[in-house]
């Protein structure tokens, strides 16, 4: 009474499970490396932090502001 159709239905349903569950690992692992994850300061946050921190005086701090504002 068993089918011997049906028997590879559930080997491929896990198989598609699978290749499914690798592609968005892969894309998961891709997109962090490539950085999309990860939000990043700007160079005027990173500019500030250093001013604050006591890294750069006054007078620096001005002219690498106006620098960065140019480009």
């Amino acid at each position: 009474m068993y089918h011997t159709v049906f028997f590879p239905f559930p080997l491929f349903g896990f198989l598609l499970f699978l290749i499914i569950a690798f592609i968005i690992f892969n894309i998961l692992r891709l997109r962090r490396r490539a950085g999309w994850c990860r939000q990043g300061d700007s160079a005027l946050d990173l500019l500030e932090k250093r001013y604050v921190n006591g890294e750069i005086d006054e007078n620096a701090f001005h002219k690498i502001k106006a620098n960065l504002k140019k480009k």
